[in-house]
């Protein structure tokens, strides 16, 4: 099975070895998911450039953003179009190998698309600089 991965900062947040801080569901809050779909939309509807712009700080320092246009669009056009996204899996951590310490939600969801029938969409969401919060990762597999 052919792998496809993008990330923000190269292979800093491929979730092997994940330190959980804290799986408690109080932690856990639908806002994130949110917000990690609403910027997964922005992909979505191919305004890749825009995703650039609302993502964390952390992810604008990782990545150039006409780089993470030309990776995002070489990769998600080949599936087509999303059909179907569940939320499947949702950590709250506080460490994460190779970023800063800090607040981060880590969601797994379930994707479907045209041309790519079963897809996992790993998306972390972590509280920006400015307390709100933000994507810092995309994982496709």
């Amino acid at each position: 099975m052919k792998r496809v991965v993008i990330s923000t900062v190269i292979s800093a947040l491929l979730f092997t070895g994940i330190a959980i801080a804290d799986n408690n569901v109080e932690k856990i809050n639908n806002s994130q998911a949110d917000i990690a779909l609403k910027w997964v939309n922005l992909i979505d509807e191919e305004a890749y450039d825009k995703s650039w712009d609302e993502a964390a700080a952390f992810f604008k320092q990782a990545v150039v953003k006409d780089l993470w246009v030309e990776t995002v669009e070489k990769v998600r056009v080949p599936f087509g179009k999303v059909l179907k996204r569940d939320l499947i899996d949702s950590q709250y951590l506080t460490s994460l190998p190779g970023v800063p310490d800090g607040e981060y939600m880590v969601m797994q969801f379930a994707a479907e698309f045209e041309k790519k029938e079963k897809a996992i969409e790993t998306i972390t969401v972590m509280l920006d600089e400015d307390g709100e919060w933000r994507v810092a990762g995309y994982y496709i597999n």
